[in-house]
This record gives C-alpha cells, structure tokens and sequence, in this order.
C-alpha cells in the first residue's frame, strides 16, 4: 500500500504543495482554539518585528480590527485585546499570511474546559468508563478492583482496600504527592471561579446529582485519597507495581499492586487537600466535609507528633517516586488546617514555617513545592489574627513573582517561565494560579493578561504551531504517551490531556514512546482546568460533550451505575476576573529555579517518570477545530502540512492518501 501511496501522491509533489501551502500561515502563531471576548488577544508574527495587522472575518473578509505589530526582538506581537464582538475571524498580515480561523465568544473555553475535566473522567480507577467525544466512544473496562497488598508495609499478603481515584499519568500509578497538588489546583479553582464553574454539566454518570459535576469528579477522587490513610494517621506514598504494567488496558494489567510505607510530605499533602476540601464541601454535604475534616485532623495530629521529615522507603521499586522534602507540603498542610478551623496551634505553624522558609513565593511550582498554595490560602484570607509583618513580605515575594511571569511573557510565545523542564506545561498553565490571586490581591489587569498568555501558548501560540492538548485545537498531539490510548485499538487518544511538553528547548515530539516531552499527567491536568476556569462566562449550560458515560462511584467505594452527559450551549457574560490590559513590568524575584523528572531523591517540579516505552499509533483526529490536517511519512519519508488556503483541497487529498500507508502497530 505504501507503494502506491507513493505513485499516486508522490513525495515530490505533496512537498511542493505543502511548502506553498505553509510557507506564510506557519509563521502566524495564535490560540488556535479561539479567545474568550474579556481576555487579552495576541499573536506572534515570526520573521515580522513591524508592520501593520488586520483581524477580519472568515465569513466576509471584512475587516474587524487593525493596528500596528509590536517588536519582539525579530518577530512582532499582534495585540487585539479591544476586539471583543462575538465571531469568526482569522488574522492577515500583508507579506506574511493568513492564519487559521478563530472564534472570539464570550463561550470560546467552555469546551475546552469540559473536554479537560472528561479527562479526569477517562482517568477513572477500578470502575467501567465509557463516554463520546466528537463521534468517537472511548472506554475501558474496570482495572485494578483488587488494589492493594500490604507487604511493604508489614503486612504480606494482606489487602487493604485502595480501590478508585485517578490514575496518575500515562502509566496505572496512584500517589498522594501529585494528587495533592492536582486536587490543591482544582479546589482552588472551585473557590475562585465557583459561579461559573457550577452551572456547567460535565460528562459523568453522577451527573444533574445532588452535587455539582464539578465536585462530584472531586470526590471520586476524594474518596480514594482517603483510603490512603494508616490507622495512625500517617498516608501511604503511592500505590503501584514494582515496575510499570506494559502498554495494556487497565483490565488487562493483572500486576500485583502495593501500598508504600507512608511519608511525612504524602501526609501533609494529604491533611491540606483534605482541610481545603471540607470547606468545599461543607455547604453540600455536612457529613462528608465532617468525614473529610476528620480525617485531616487525625494526619494533622500525626504531622505534629513527627515533626522530622520522613521519606519512605521505595528501595523495592523501580517506578515513579515522588520522592520530595515536606517543609513546603507542611507550610501548605498548616494553612489549611487553620484557614478551615481557625486553629491559633495551626497558624502559628504556617507562620513559623513560612518565615523559616523566608517568606519564598517560588515562580516555579510543582509537585516538589507546594508551599505557594499554603500562602495563597494565608494571603486571602479573611480571618483575623494574621501577623501583619509576614503577610507584608509575602504580598511582596507575591507581587514580585507576579511581575516576573508578566515580564517572561512578553517574550515571543507568551510563555510566564524561561526554564524549560520536564513538564514545564504544566507550569505554565499553574502560572495561571498565581497570576490571578496576584490580580485580586493587587487590582492589576496586567496578572489576568499574561495568564491569558498562558493559555494561548498552549493552545497554539508555541514554537511547534500546535496545540498541546489532546482532541483540542489545531494539530493537537496525536501520540500522547498513555497506555489506554496507546493501546485501545482505535486511533483518537484520549481527549482533553495536557502533555507535558519540551524537557530541554525544542525537544518536544508528538510519538508515544517520549515518555519525558509527551506523557500525560494529572498535576498538569488539574493546572490547565485552573487556567481555563478563570476565563468561563456566566451562565454556560448545563450540558456535558455529549454522548454517555458510565462507571461512576456510589459513595466511599461502592460502584455506581450509568448515566448520560447530556448536550448544551454557552451563554454569555464576563468572568469574575475582570477585562485584560497590556504591558509589562520589571520587579520581584524569581523565586527558586525548577527541574524536571520525578527520579527517587529530586524535589524537582516535574512530571512524571512512567518510562516504559509504548508503540507507535496511527495518527488520531485533528482536534475540536480542523483547520489542518498534518503527517508524518513512515513510507515516503516526506512530511504533509495543509492549511485553509487556495491548495487545501491537494493537501488533503495527498493526506488522504497518505493515511492509506499508515498501521497501527500491535
């Protein structure tokens, strides 16, 4: 087949056409997605640092705005942030190109947003999944119902029922270090954005329940968290193999599992989610936040009675570690625990820590350091009792961190960090978290512009021209690093996943086996939520991304049944962040410096190190907006590009001819 794909498109011909066909487009870098009608709206123009901009409408060619590029060293920056009328338009700079099609809609990230939650759904342990996006069903079976042994922590052959919660990454794992900070990402997000997030429906079977949809995927992993728990009040690291399952279904990975020996950084972790998560809850249901509470309490208790740092023992494993200190997990543990209770014992922990820590609000933060998020809770609250020399300097080593994410995305792609590391795109959606509580401390538009920033590199303003998240965007990655869609048998992956991006610059590769640059995570995940959260209108529908999902949790591990997503449509209205302006600032500390990876012993802010190689997969949908269709050649060895332009209509045919080659490998 290769052969004739060849004879009929040949090499030489679709390279003409797809040179001809990229040759200005790829130099325009946007949101391929769209752009919410209140957020800052900008483009890069590669090889242009002047000259004049129009964005015009893709059903007329009528012009809708204009002005003047911005110098970026060599490249320019096309700011319309002032267009705000809902529509579809692309943007046309004269001697460079025309670029895809956009959308500005007050709805532009309610999509997104949902798919990036039904990824937590997909994610889904120890229970049936099922669900539809863009005609295409993914599911698997129930995996892992029979988690997990005790025998490394004393107890050989005994089973402690750790059944649920999400799985971690690309690989089966579950650890209570990054489902610490994912869940700090996502509740945090409920507290900030509540009034827009609460009306919207998502594609799970508790959905239209007593909960919100929202919380509802919160507790299904709530519920697990809480298994993780020792009588004594201690949590278990993570709950793995001895090594990675190989690229399987979850049903199909019969590896035993186990439970670590607990860790004083897994625990704090666990006490902070856990206080943050009652106050959640409390006004939908009182006996679960008590339950919640309660337990927060008990590991609390149990932080104080050990108060040397305590790594486990994960010598028996060769997986992903998490290995990290707990000076910034019991800054973050303390602050919860006083912002939910009001406990003096409690602040006086946070302020005595958070000064022997020297008040630092790190630019970059991961999994490693969590501390930020015990000086946001401490920072907004509206408790009495503070101590007003502390929270001066942490407003200051705030606003300073603030300034330098503002600084770093006035560079070329938007981007708030320089450093670039194993999962920096998780990063730079976390940039998001800071930006915006700077932007409510300060009343400064420019914090909520550049998290607008943020967003936009992801979704397509990058040195790759492509989107980072799966089924979203133009030329989404097509291979992320995922067993499920590594080995479903079908060639979509799973949609809605952030991947982690370039470890070193301009190392990113969309194939399957890069776990470092292509991996899925659910740190990440719950970062690119938090991003998108703050740019939802009011009103936006009650309706999921249509089709069915199955396999919920009736409570504290029971098993639900089935249920359907439903459809709807955005409303319109501003988000509570408020308009977007321009600009940058100098100012402020970067905080400390970040490095990727999870190796046993780093306190890095990476990803994870689910290193097992995969196989290659067939090339998957363009995404949510198919405005280009792209190829890699394994027969021809030349690669296709289309885009919408007057030699569209060849591209697509060679594409067409080229998927003919393409098999998915067994």
């Amino acid at each position: 087949m290769r052969w004739l794909a060849c004879l009929l498109f040949p090499c030489g011909l679709v390279a003409l056409v797809a040179t001809a066909a990229r040759a200005a487009d790829d130099d325009l870098r946007l949101n391929t997605v769209g752009y919410p009608t209140i957020a800052a709206k900008r483009a890069t123009v590669l090889g242009a640092p002047s000259g004049s901009f129009v964005v015009r409408s893709a059903a007329d060619d009528a012009e809708a705005f204009s002005g003047s590029l911005t110098s970026l060293g060599g490249d320019g920056l096309a700011d319309f942030t002032q267009l705000e009328e809902t529509g579809s338009y692309y943007l046309d700079v004269d001697g460079v190109g025309r670029s895809p099609d956009f959308v500005v809609a007050p709805d532009a990230y309610v999509e997104p947003y949902r798919t990036a939650m039904l990824g937590f759904y997909g994610w889904r342990s120890g229970v049936d999944v099922s669900f539809t996006y863009q005609g295409q069903t993914f599911l698997h079976a129930a995996g892992h119902t029979n988690d997990a042994l005790l025998d490394f922590v004393g107890q050989p052959g005994v089973v402690k029922d750790a059944t649920g919660g999400w799985y971690d990454a690309g690989d089966y794992g579950k650890y209570i270090v990054n489902s610490a900070i994912t869940m700090g990402a996502l509740l945090k997000a409920w507290e900030d954005f509540q009034r827009v997030i609460e009306p919207i429906g998502l594609q799970i079977p508790e959905a239209g329940g007593a909960l919100p949809d929202y919380l509802d995927e919160l507790r299904f992993q709530l519920d697990w968290m809480l298994k993780m728990q020792f009588d004594d009040g201690s949590v278990s690291h993570k709950l793995t193999p001895i090594d990675f399952a190989g690229f399987v279904m979850p049903a199909e990975d019969d590896s035993p599992r186990y439970l670590s020996p607990a860790g004083t950084a897994a625990t704090a972790g666990f006490v902070a989610t856990m206080a943050k998560a009652a106050r959640v809850f409390e006004a939908y249901d009182a006996s679960y936040a008590a339950t919640l509470l309660g337990a927060a309490e008990t590991s609390y208790g149990y932080l104080t009675s050990h108060p040397q740092n305590q790594r486990p023992d994960l010598s028996d494993f060769e997986n992903a570690q998490y290995q990290t200190d707990d000076a910034d997990d019991r800054i973050w543990a303390a602050a919860e625990m006083w912002e939910t209770t009001g406990s003096a014992e409690a602040l006086d922990d946070f302020e005595t820590r958070i000064t022997a820590y020297e008040y630092e609000v790190p630019v970059n933060w991961d999994w490693g350091t969590q501390g930020n998020l015990g000086v946001f809770a401490y920072l907004e609250s509206v408790r009495s009792g503070r101590d007003a020399g502390i929270v001066s300097a942490l407003e200051s080593a705030l606003q300073g961190a603030a300034n330098d994410l503002v600084q770093n995305a006035a560079s070329a792609y938007g981007r708030g960090i320089q450093e670039v590391y194993w999962g920096s795109n998780g990063t730079v959606a976390r940039n998001c978290i800071t930006l915006q509580v700077a932007a409510r401390l300060f009343s400064d538009d420019r914090y909520v512009a550049a998290c607008s920033d943020q967003v936009t590199h992801l979704l397509g303003r990058n040195e790759y021209n492509r989107s980072q998240v799966t089924g979203v965007g133009l030329n989404p990655p097509r291979f992320p690093h995922d067993r499920r869609s590594g080995s479903d048998g079908i060639d979509p992956p799973y949609p809605g996943y952030l991947v982690g991006g370039a470890s070193d610059p301009g190392n990113w590769e969309d194939v399957e086996e890069s776990y470092e640059t292509n991996e899925i995570a659910i740190n990440w995940q719950g970062a690119l939520v938090y991003a998108l959260a703050g740019f939802l209108p009011e009103d936006a529908g009650t309706g999921g991304t249509g089709g069915t999902g199955s396999g919920g949790a009736g409570g504290s591990g029971a098993t639900g049944g089935s249920g359907t997503g439903g459809t709807g449509t955005g409303g319109s209205g501003a988000t509570g962040a408020g308009p977007s302006s321009g600009g940058t600032s100098d100012g402020g500390a970067s905080g400390s410096d970040s490095s990727g990876g999870t190796d046993e012993g780093g306190d890095a802010t990476g990803g994870t190190t689910s290193g097992s190689g995969g196989t290659a997969r067939a090339a998957g949908s363009p995404g949510s907006i198919p405005t280009a269709v792209q190829s890699e050649d394994d027969g021809c060895g030349c690669r296709t590009t289309g885009r919408t332009n007057p030699l569209a209509a060849w591209v697509l045919l060679a594409t067409l001819g080229f998927a003919l080659t393409r098999r998915r490998a067994t």
